[in-house]
């Protein structure tokens, strides 16, 4: 039997109506990052690679790339964003025929929770449907429980808590019935892992970053992208200002130890040129540091890494579990990688605590391998201080012998050369540290951001375009 062509087309139409009416759509939403490469830092905080703070976050491009994409997925960065934006307190219009995800933004009651701290919140799942009566009233049903008839800013009793129904003035969107489903937070967290896709660009030395997501609500899309971004971004400033600030801490003790022994050594000159008698001791130190330079340096680096083994030896054997100042200039790049680890692993282990206790077998064993790397580290710095002891004294053996051939330079010149070499070596370290405190001020003070936006969240429907062009193609095959 011949069918009509004006039916086929009246009959596709209405079907494509009816599927782009009460379908559930979803939306493929997208935001491009670019991380920042810390090679390419300039001015000022270009030396703040030097005490090692930003190891770990920004090394090389592949590593850097496959790091941050762990981290933008991991259940903490996740975590973080549900305490801070509630995305696990889930909005939905119910019509007659179909349900549809809103936005808190855009939902015209919301349900604030009184007993925020209470732990219930994160261990029970709760349902709470709301009908607006058209008289204004409201009836709230929680879970399986009947229906009540509420308030707006009434204090409610339910399975989370105290609860209480707002409304808000600022949305158009007009609904008689809602429903709201409140997710334990580690099942909110798994729910938006699985939605959230992150893509590196193919290029090899690429910094960029594509993250994306289909969720049926384009404006929770949105939201939740932007949000996730800012949290990486915030999440990476606070661990390079913690360990900067570390790090300011642990060079102004330093400091006062330094100036104690400037000061010492500054009097002891004084005193040696008022008994020996005062001579031209630039000139004198000129000559012999210009004929026997290289030794001179060979003794000031070795005299540069006992003094920071000195300083940094107690803090190792300290019982007290803190982040240590990394990379302030050992030679042996086995220690600088051990205090690195030891960091990385301390910063994982505090921010664990916060969601967990003491007892916690992940924690437990966090603390074993701080222990283990503590140990490590106070055998390699007995090692060290062994070996630099006997660099020291070799090379001032050698020095020694030059000196005693140099005739022609007063006996006590070698006295004041001594002293002379102290006060440069302390001053030397101390001015070094110095610029490193102002250096990591600025680190901690800084708020810059650590990712730069290259292209802000885009949303498109998902496949809908697509359907309709598979429907509209059987108008042609139809007999």
């Amino acid at each position: 039997m011949e069918v009509d062509p004006l039916f086929r087309i009246a009959f596709f139409l209405l079907l494509g109506y009816a599927y782009y009416r009460y379908s559930n759509k979803s939306y493929s939403a997208s935001v491009t990052i670019l991380l920042e490469d810390e090679k390419k830092a300039s001015g000022q905080l270009s030396g703040l690679g030097e005490l090692g703070i930003t190891k770990g976050f920004f090394n090389s491009s592949a590593s850097i790339v496959n790091d941050q994409t762990l981290i933008i997925q991991s259940r903490r960065i996740i975590r973080k964003l549900l305490d801070q934006y509630g995305f696990h307190v889930l909005y939905y219009v119910e019509g007659k025929l179909k349900v549809k995800e809103i936005a808190k933004s855009e939902a015209p009651y919301t349900i604030r929770f009184l007993d925020a701290d209470s732990s219930i919140l994160n261990t029970k799942p709760l349902e709470i449907k709301i009908q607006i009566k058209y008289d204004g009233s409201f009836i709230l049903k929680l879970g399986d429980d009947a229906g009540k008839q509420v308030e707006l800013n009434q204090v409610i009793t339910s399975p989370l808590g105290r609860i209480m129904l707002l409304q808000k003035f600022n949305t158009r969107l007009k609904v008689r019935q809602m429903k709201i489903q409140c997710l334990p937070k580690e099942m909110g967290v798994d729910y938006f892992r699985s939605r959230i896709q992150i893509n590196p660009n193919k290029e090899k030395q690429s910094f960029a970053l594509r993250i994306s997501m289909v969720y049926p609500s384009l404006t929770m899309a949105k939201e939740i992208l932007n949000a996730l971004v800012l949290s990486y971004n915030q999440d990476i400033l606070e661990d390079k200002i913690s360990l900067a600030s570390s790090t300011i801490h642990f060079i102004e003790q330093r400091l006062s130890l330094i100036k104690e022994n400037l000061d010492k050594v500054d009097g002891r000159l004084a005193h040696t040129k008022m008994v020996q008698g005062s001579f031209d001791l630039q000139l004198e130190a000129d000559l012999t540091l210009s004929i026997s330079s290289i030794n001179e340096q060979r003794l000031m680096d070795a005299k540069m890494q006992l003094s920071l083994e000195d300083f940094f030896f107690p803090l190792i054997i300290e019982k007290e579990l803190r982040l240590l100042s990394s990379n302030l200039g050992f030679q042996d790049v086995a220690i600088s990688s051990d205090i690195n680890a030891f960091n990385d692993i301390l910063l994982e282990r505090e921010e664990l605590l916060k969601s967990s206790t003491k007892e916690n077998p992940v924690v437990i064993n966090m603390t074993a391998k701080l222990l283990q790397l503590s140990e490590k580290l106070q055998h390699f710095l007995i090692n060290y201080r062994e070996c630099l002891d006997q660099k020291y004294t070799f090379i001032l053996q050698e020095q020694n012998k030059f000196n005693a051939g140099l005739s022609r330079i007063p006996k006590q010149e070698s006295v004041f050369n001594e002293l002379f070499r102290n006060q440069s070596t302390i001053e030397k370290i101390y001015i070094y540290l110095l610029e490193k405190r102002e250096e990591n001020a600025i680190k901690a003070a800084a708020t810059w951001a650590v990712i730069k936006m290259v292209d802000e969240v885009w949303v498109q429907p998902s496949n809908f375009a697509e359907t309709l062009l598979r429907h509209a193609d059987c108008l042609g095959n139809w007999p």
